[in-house]
C-alpha cells in the first residue's frame, strides 16, 4: 500500500502569504461529482471500497455485530469482513443499521487518482443512481460492470475513520454499561435475599 506523507516536501514561500478562503473547508465537505475514465475494460479503476454499518444509539446491542465492518475491493465481488466482527446478516436482525460505503484506498496514478478520488470519500451515487438502498454486493456490481470504461461518482468527503472508531468505542461502552447493570441487579437480589434470611431468623 502506498503512503503519501504531507511532510515529505518542505514548501518554500516567496512573496506575500495569502489567507485561504473561509469557504474552502465547507467546499471540501460538499457533494462533488467525479468522472473516472479508464482506457480499457481490462484495467482497474484503481480504488477499493468498504461498507460500514452504523447502529442507532438507542438500538445498540451488546452483541459485537451491532457495529459490523465489511470490506470489498473494487476489483472483486467476494466480500471479506473484519475478523473482529460477526456476520453482517445477523447484525441487521439485531439493530437498525445505516450503511455507509466509502473509499478506503486509491492507487497512486490510477484512473481514480487522476480523476480526484481520495480515501475517505463516501459514495452517494454511481452513474446517476443513488446507492442509498443498495447493499454492498449490488454497489460493487455497479462499479465493476465489465462493459464500461466510464464511471461517474457523486461523493462527499468525511472523516469516516474517526466516525468508525467512535462507533466502536460507543459500542464497547454500551456493552460495559449493560454488564454493570447486570452486576448491580444481581447484587440487589443478593441483598434482598440476605435481608429475608435475617427477618426469618
Amino acid at each position: 500500500m502506498l503512503t503519501i506523507s504531507s511532510s515529505s516536501l518542505t514548501p518554500i514561500i516567496r512573496g506575500p502569504i495569502f489567507r485561504r478562503r473561509r469557504s474552502s473547508l465547507s467546499d471540501l465537505y460538499r457533494p462533488r461529482t467525479i468522472i473516472i475514465e479508464k482506457p480499457t475494460t481490462n484495467v482497474s479503476f484503481g480504488f477499493s471500497i468498504q461498507t460500514y454499518g452504523f447502529a442507532a444509539l438507542n438500538s445498540l446491542s451488546t452483541d459485537e455485530s451491532a457495529c459490523s465492518l465489511l470490506s470489498i475491493s473494487s476489483e472483486s465481488t467476494t466480500s471479506r469482513k473484519s475478523s473482529t466482527s460477526n456476520s453482517f446478516s445477523s447484525s441487521s436482525q439485531i439493530a437498525p443499521i445505516q450503511l455507509v460505503t466509502y473509499v478506503d484506498y486509491v492507487q497512486d496514478k490510477s484512473p481514480a487518482w487522476e480523476a480526484g478520488l481520495r480515501p475517505g470519500s463516501v459514495i452517494l451515487s454511481v452513474n446517476d443512481q443513488t446507492v442509498e438502498n443498495d447493499d454492498h454486493e449490488k454497489l460493487v456490481q455497479r462499479i465493476t460492470q465489465t462493459s464500461t470504461t466510464h464511471l461517474k461518482l457523486v461523493v462527499i468527503q468525511q472523516n469516516i475513520n474517526k466516525q468508525i472508531a467512535l462507533c466502536e468505542q460507543l459500542q464497547q461502552l454500551h456493552k460495559q454499561l449493560h454488564e454493570k447493570e447486570e452486576e448491580l441487579e444481581e447484587l440487589c437480589k443478593q441483598e434482598m435475599n440476605s435481608e429475608e434470611d435475617i427477618s426469618v431468623k
